[in-house]
């Protein structure tokens, strides 16, 4: 595969996993792309039931970050679930 290639199927989520980046989370550096993954979930798991996180909030906006498919909410909430069990499962 080559590099465009590669690029063409990472996301912006793989992107900064890989970038380095960091931010302070309860007195530890974490990365910023498993810190937004952390609210995604929650904001995810708030709209299931009805609840939009916060008013220019778009439900398309953590599809494009993260790659998530499909409009079922209970299927995007499950995809967020498995991304973090993938992504914490390593720190076991």
């Amino acid at each position: 595969m080559t590099t465009q290639e590669k690029e063409h199927y990472a996301t912006p989520f793989l992107k900064d996993l890989g970038s380095g980046k960091t931010i302070k989370f309860k007195g530890k550096d974490i990365p910023i792309a498993i810190y937004g993954l952390i609210v995604s979930k929650r904001d995810l798991k708030l709209w299931k039931v009805g609840l939009k996180p916060h008013r220019h909030w778009k439900v398309t906006d953590v599809k494009k970050y993260f790659g998530f498919t499909g409009h079922d909410k209970a299927g995007l909430v499950k995809q967020a679930e498995e991304l973090y069990n993938l992504c914490f499962e390593a720190d076991k």
